[in-house]
């Protein structure tokens, strides 16, 4: 992982345009299996949409970021620290977004290169998000605005379908209004994914011993 270099807004966006187009076969891929596994589930139980969701998120994002780092030939995965990364930074964005907003996004652009650190780096856990955290020090800001931007035109669009499908259907269920939840929520879901890899490739970091993440 490279040392790092100050960047902005434009920056981020332009690495990730090139992640997108050097695998939007693989991306594509993605959006639909996701989405329909995620459809399918949703008519068979809640519950279970939660849980083979983890799941698929986890061996889904592990593929994707072998395949834009090159790294798939390695032998062991590591999907329990992939898991981990992803439940620990999860709880503490959710907490942050449902407190204030602005504390959640903070934190996932803190730790938006910590999947990528798992997987090319074959850092733990904790390791990968002390080591984003080191990274973006000083330097979260352009992910920051990334995931503000695609997280309100993803709940636009959720509104927006939602009102639609309310006032088209008439109380109904319309079935192209869950397809269209499940496509715009995997879309949100890989973008994300997208916007972790390119701060991953512009930021560096470093793999020295842990330190504590909010000192």
């Amino acid at each position: 992982m490279s040392s790092g270099r100050d960047f902005d807004f434009g920056d981020l966006i332009y690495e990730a345009s090139r992640i997108v187009v050097e695998n939007w076969r693989l991306l594509l891929l993605l959006l639909v299996t996701i989405a329909a596994a995620y459809t399918v589930m949703d008519k068979i139980s809640g519950r279970a949409n939660l849980g083979v969701g983890t799941v698929v998120s986890v061996y889904a994002q592990y593929l994707f970021l072998e395949k834009v780092f090159g790294v798939g030939e390695r032998g062991r995965r590591r999907y329990r620290s992939m898991f981990g990364s992803n439940f620990l930074s999860g709880l503490a964005i959710v907490g942050g977004l449902v407190l204030l907003g602005f504390p959640g996004v903070y934190l996932a652009a803190r730790w938006s290169a910590a999947s990528s650190l798992v997987v090319v780096d074959e850092h733990s856990a904790t390791a990968s998000l002390s080591a984003s955290w080191r990274a973006t020090r000083g330097r979260w800001l352009p992910m920051f605005w990334a995931y503000t931007v695609t997280g309100v035109l993803w709940l636009a669009l959720l509104v927006a379908t939602a009102l639609i499908g309310a006032s088209i259907g008439a109380g109904k269920t319309l079935w192209w209004t869950g397809v269209i939840l499940q496509l715009s929520s995997t879309m949100f879901i890989l973008t994300n994914w997208v916007i972790g890899a390119a701060a991953y490739r512009i930021v560096g970091g470093s793999s020295d011993s842990l330190e504590v993440v909010f000192a």
